[in-house]
């Protein structure tokens, strides 16, 4: 065994490996954070709607927070001021105010607007794009926007 780990050839071999190893972990990562901003996006929708239709207004939010945080005690992000990001982020990408700069975005020639396709929540290009991005990066979007 030791005459194989001190040869080119398996250097060369365990180098590749670790690379693919690396690779994948890092697809995983990406994966991961989309599927925590498709439930964010979720939660935020939920939110907003329940918002709309009832007078509870923040203190769904607090309740919400509450009680999520008691039945995922392991899980991190569902604190008041999370929540309220989550709600801020959807509501700055569906928005009429946000038709401006959510139409800068570059489409396709033949797409309807793209407002159109985050308010349908089906998962668009746009909104594929947006979850490409870091949930700390979006935060940081949506309140430092110009």
């Amino acid at each position: 065994m030791t005459g194989i780990t001190k040869t080119t050839e398996y250097k060369k071999f365990i180098r590749e490996i670790k690379s693919r190893i690396q690779t994948s972990q890092i697809k995983a990562a990406v994966k991961v954070n989309v599927e925590l901003l498709r439930l964010y996006w979720d939660i935020a929708q939920l939110i907003v709607g329940k918002q709309k239709q009832s007078a509870w207004g923040d203190g769904l939010i607090a309740a919400v927070s509450k009680d999520l945080t008691r039945e995922f005690p392991g899980m991190k992000g569902f604190s008041p001021t999370n929540l309220k990001y989550m709600r801020n982020w959807y509501l700055f990408y569906v928005n009429e105010n946000s038709s401006q700069l959510v139409g800068k975005i570059e489409t396709h020639t033949n797409r309807p607007q793209v407002v159109d396709d985050l308010r349908k929540n089906d998962f668009s290009p746009v909104i594929s794009t947006i979850f490409q991005i870091p949930w700390g990066h979006n935060r940081e979007i949506i309140t430092n926007r110009i």
